[in-house]
């Protein structure tokens, strides 16, 4: 983002905040984002991307999900699960599904759910996998949206993380994470594997370059962690 296009969104920004408080701000500029995305794309969300990151990405194979309850927390509005084989039940979580489904025309199979990391409306040690990818940052209580995912999930339950590092929080992005997250997270869960990425223009992207953090001020954690 240049300069000037820099300094009219934060004007906006903050004129936002005045009139609808720091949450309804936060809310208006990501349903206004994916607004923006859903014209630029000709009416639809594409999400093919989806099955090469949770699979390949992972070094999962399809059947791995089968048979399980998955949740993706943050999912958006793209149909982030639409591939999964039909015998998973998958659930994407978000604030704005309700939003999100009258943007995508509730075309998706997958189920939405209207609610936040920080209070996910499930029974103790429901799913088998829990994804957060892109969503961490974007919460606003980091611990208590760490705690829901631990108690949702299973034990031996599957944790799989794609999260921006970086040191400056954003009006839609409030929460800063750091490289120590994994350090936190090694109380309650195990790690299969973690990669630290260089960050590109878009998150996807960097992780299909898969290059290695340089030091920059952004980068990419990705993780598979289990439950213990």
């Amino acid at each position: 983002m240049n300069g000037l296009k820099l300094f009219l969104y934060n004007k906006l920004g903050r004129l936002m905040v005045l009139f609808l408080g720091k949450k309804g701000a936060k809310y208006f500029f990501e349903h206004q984002y994916w607004r923006f995305q859903w014209l630029r794309e000709g009416g639809r969300f594409s999400n093919d991307h989806y099955k090469w990151v949770f699979n390949d990405g992972f070094g999962l194979e399809s059947h791995f999900y089968e048979d399980k309850k998955v949740i993706d927390i943050g999912c958006g509005p793209r149909g982030s699960l639409e591939w999964v084989p039909d015998t998973t039940l998958a659930y994407g979580l978000d604030p704005l599904a309700n939003d999100y489904l009258k943007l995508n025309k509730g075309k998706h199979q997958m189920t939405y759910v209207s609610a936040s990391a920080e209070a996910i409306p499930f029974e103790n040690h429901y799913f088998d996998v829990v994804s957060s990818f892109n969503s961490l940052d974007h919460v606003d209580d980091l611990e208590a949206s760490l705690k829901e995912i631990y108690r949702v999930l299973k034990p031996g339950g599957d944790f799989l993380l794609i999260t921006d590092i970086h040191e400056k929080p954003a009006l839609c992005e409030p929460t800063t994470i750091h490289w120590d997250i994994t350090e936190h997270l090694s109380d309650k869960f195990e790690s299969r594997f973690q990669k630290r990425l260089k960050r590109k223009s878009k998150i996807y992207e960097s992780i299909r370059h898969n290059e290695a953090y340089d030091g920059q001020e952004y980068g990419i954690l990705m993780g598979h962690f289990v439950k213990k």
